[in-house]
C-alpha cells in the first residue's frame, strides 16, 4: 500500500514539474508583465482581429458589441449570477469597457465557444499611447480566475 502511494505521489510530481512551466508560459504570452500594451505594438506584435463599441454587459466575462457579436473573455472565468462576486465582476467590466471601443484578439483555435460567442483577448484604450488588457486586469483585481 505504501509503495503505491509513493508511486502515485511521484507521478503527480513529475506531471507538475513538467507541465506547469508550459501552462505558465502560455499565460505569460497572453498576459504581458503589466496590463498595458503600447498602441503601436498592436500592429506589429499583437494580433487584433476585430474592434467594436461595447453596447451591453452580460456578466463579468461576456459582453456585446455594436455589430451584434457576443464576446466571451478568453482564459478567464468570473462568478455566475447566483455566486458571490457576480455583481462586482460585472460592474467592474462595465466600468472598463461599456460604451468604449475595444480591440479583439479572437482565439485562433476555437474562435467561438459552445454558445456561439467569440472567444477573445480584449483590449481597451487606457490613455493616448496604451491599451489595457481587460482579461488580465480582471484577474489582477481578484474578480476572475484562470
Amino acid at each position: 500500500m505504501r509503495k503505491s502511494i509513493k508511486i502515485t505521489i511521484s507521478i503527480i510530481m513529475v506531471f507538475f514539474l513538467n507541465f506547469i512551466p508550459i501552462y505558465l508560459s502560455f499565460f505569460d504570452n497572453h498576459f504581458p508583465e503589466n496590463n498595458l500594451i503600447s498602441i503601436p505594438l498592436i500592429s506589429a506584435d499583437w494580433e487584433v482581429d476585430d474592434k467594436g463599441l461595447v453596447t451591453y454587459i452580460v456578466d463579468g466575462d461576456t459582453f456585446d458589441i455594436e455589430s451584434g457579436d457576443r464576446i466571451r473573455l478568453a482564459d478567464v472565468d468570473t462568478p455566475e449570477s447566483w455566486e458571490d462576486g457576480y455583481t462586482e465582476a460585472k460592474n467592474y467590466l462595465s466600468s472598463l469597457i461599456y460604451n468604449e471601443k475595444v480591440y479583439l484578439d479572437i482565439d485562433d483555435i476555437y474562435q467561438t465557444g459552445p454558445y456561439g460567442r467569440l472567444i477573445c483577448m480584449v483590449y481597451v484604450p487606457f490613455n493616448s499611447t496604451h491599451l489595457l488588457n481587460v482579461n488580465k486586469d480582471l484577474l489582477e483585481q481578484g474578480l476572475a480566475d484562470i
